[in-house]
């Protein structure tokens, strides 16, 4: 609704305090695709509200008013924007951020402007580090903004006000979008981000040193040896990084990371969690067929899922609550973007802090669309140190099968799995720490682990049933990745005779 005083719609909001005996009324704004939201926290971020915003549609601008509370989201299309206004209506809607009832309604303006140019989209980031507390090296800040897309040149300075400072050019303005978006107001070992849209189209980089660097000119002359900053300049004593490799989406390279610096920062470095402190996601754009079991299997590689909650009013909405923030922001960095039964996947984090299950009185239907998963026996995750850690991957068409019985062979699983998709390669192979079981006298044994490779392999005598049963593993690649999902979903489990297979994405690729 639109706010009318002393019938001038664009008067402030203070003029109606309770001495005021101005007579007031509320007429309906028409559908426009600018959403004008109120009740927001005085510390709310761009980013924050983007993300509420998220699945309802593309964005294209985005205004947060913290002195009043208010913000506006302008929408690609007006079927985006009724959206949102109408699911804020509705008893799903979420509070903000857990506790917070913020009101969405349509603006009577058709176009956010602002007189702020900072604010307009750009492929070149303007950093803030506040609080400096640790080394911030160009390194460091190439591992952490190189993971949303190509940065191409970096310059890393100390600004006026004496805070450090940092310009990030990327290849794409839309990079540089998402990395504000998912990196404004996040801590790094309690050191905060403030990032804004430069205005410059072009950084000017001279010299590949501490200071500056243009990764697409990996021969440009070193310049004056100086490093930095750490709120203070100090003579270099850290030989370069390589230079001259653009980095991409999801790459960590180790490479990257100087000798000496804190524990915290170097080899695992703990990058900010998209997900903050928060266990709960939601995901847009489901299909008709989903259902909480296929959310639980898939998210199921990411993390340990907790519970899931298809929306009633809404079943292309669903909420998935992880056991961890890092998982939860694991499943939105390799889920985002993923096909799922034909379309693909929108993932965000969610301002619920947890999800609660049906009521006592809910129809059936309702409580089929929540699922509770604590202490399934499915996690993968839940073993500390679990070797599911280190091969956690992007979505890809190449499935990884495991706990195979001996007796299964290459013509059953591809017949198996091609009920879901084209199989277009397959094969066997065996744990390494796996031995074939002794030979049962001078002159016979086992296959050798050679013969089981095309899946034809006879199964174990009977002189070794003594020994425990054999399993193998298997790479499986199918059409599309749309395909591999759809099989993980459905065959992740399967029973196999007399053992359930375990299917997940793999990182090798066969040909």
């Amino acid at each position: 609704y639109q706010r009318r005083v002393h019938g001038d719609p664009h008067r402030p909001s203070m003029a109606m305090s309770k001495r005021s005996a101005a007579r007031t009324d509320y007429v309906a704004a028409p559908p426009s695709r600018v959403v004008h939201v109120r009740g927001l926290p005085a510390d709310c971020l761009e980013h924050e509200l983007a993300q509420a915003a998220a699945p309802f549609g593309q964005l294209t601008n985005i205004l947060v008013m913290r002195g009043k509370n208010q913000g506006f989201l302008e929408f690609a299309s007006l079927e985006s924007a009724r959206q949102l206004v109408e699911f804020s209506n509705s008893p799903q809607a979420p509070p903000f951020r857990g506790f917070y009832h913020v009101y969405y309604q349509y603006s009577n303006r058709n176009e956010i402007t602002s007189n702020r140019s900072s604010q307009a989209p750009n492929h070149i980031l303007l950093v803030s580090v506040l609080n400096v507390c640790v080394p911030i090296t160009i390194d460091l800040m190439l591992q952490i903004f190189g993971r949303y897309g190509t940065v191409t040149k970096i310059i890393l300075f100390i600004g006026k006000s004496g805070t450090t400072q940092c310009l990030i050019q990327y290849a794409e303005t839309v990079a540089a979008q998402v990395a504000k978006q998912q990196l404004e107001g996040q801590n790094l070992s309690y050191c905060t981000f403030r990032i804004q849209f430069s205005t410059l189209t072009d950084l000017n980089v001279k010299f590949n040193n501490e200071r500056s660097r243009d990764l697409m000119q990996p021969f440009l002359p070193s310049g004056p040896s100086q490093f930095v900053v750490d709120g203070s300049e100090q003579p270099a004593h850290h030989s370069p990084a390589p230079f001259g490799v653009p980095l991409q989406y999801g790459v960590h390279p180790q490479s990257l990371v100087r000798p000496g610096l804190p524990p915290l920062l170097s080899g695992g470095m703990s990058l900010p969690s998209v997900a903050g402190d928060r266990t709960v996601i939601i995901i847009s754009n489901l299909s008709s067929e989903v259902t909480p079991d296929h959310l639980f299997t898939l998210c199921g590689v990411y993390g340990d899922v907790l519970r899931v909650k298809i929306m009633y009013n809404r079943k292309d909405l669903a909420l998935v609550q992880f056991t961890t923030p890092d998982q939860a922001s694991r499943a939105i960095r390799h889920l985002n973007h993923c096909p799922l039964f034909g379309q693909p996947l929108s993932v965000n984090i969610s301002s619920f802090s947890y999800i609660r299950g049906p009521s006592q009185d809910a129809q059936n239907s309702a409580s089929d669309l929540t699922r509770d998963y604590t202490g399934s026996p499915l996690h993968r995750f839940k073993y500390p140190g679990s070797k599911n850690h280190k091969h956690v991957c992007n979505p890809s068409n190449v499935l990884h099968i495991s706990n195979i019985p001996d007796s299964i062979t290459d013509s059953t699983l591809t017949s198996l799995f091609g009920r879901y998709g084209t199989v277009t390669h397959f094969k066997f192979f065996e744990p390494k720490n796996q031995e074939a079981p002794p030979a049962a006298g001078a002159g016979t044994g086992a296959a050798a682990p050679g013969s089981s490779a095309t899946g034809g392999g006879a199964p174990a005598s009977s002189s070794s049933s003594s020994s425990p049963p054999r399993r193998k593993m298997a790479l499986l690649q199918l059409g599309d990745i749309d395909e591999a999902v759809r099989a993980l979903v459905f065959l992740h489990n399967h029973r196999l005779d007399d053992s359930n297979i375990k299917v997940s994405f793999s990182k090798v690729a066969l040909t």
